[in-house]
C-alpha cells in the first residue's frame, strides 16, 4: 500500500509539472509585445499639447495674488474662550 500512495505522488507530480510547462508555452505563444517606442517628436510640444487639453475648461483661472484669510482679523480665539484666565496662579512665580 505504501508503493501505491508514492506511486501515486509522482504521478500527481508529473502532471503538475506537465500543466505548468503546457501553460508556459502557450502563454509564450500568445505574450503580446508592449508597442514600439514612438519616433523622437518633441517631448515639451507633446506635454503642452496634453496639458493644455487636459485643463481646458476644467480648472478656474486662479489669480496668483488672490488670499481669502487677508481680510480676517488678527484675534486670538483662545484669549476670548478662557474663563479661568483670570482666576489661575503660577504657584513657582
Amino acid at each position: 500500500m505504501n508503493t501505491n500512495r508514492k506511486t501515486l505522488v509522482v504521478i500527481i507530480a508529473l502532471v503538475g509539472l506537465a500543466a505548468l510547462v503546457a501553460a508556459g508555452l502557450i502563454g509564450r505563444r500568445y505574450m503580446v509585445k508592449g508597442p514600439a517606442a514612438p519616433a523622437d517628436v518633441g517631448t515639451e510640444a507633446v506635454t503642452e499639447t496634453i496639458i493644455d487639453s487636459s485643463t481646458s475648461g476644467t480648472l478656474p483661472d486662479v489669480q496668483p495674488l488672490s488670499n481669502p484669510a487677508s481680510e480676517l482679523p488678527a484675534v486670538n480665539p483662545v484669549e476670548k474662550a478662557n474663563p479661568f484666565r483670570d482666576v489661575y496662579q503660577n504657584p513657582f512665580e
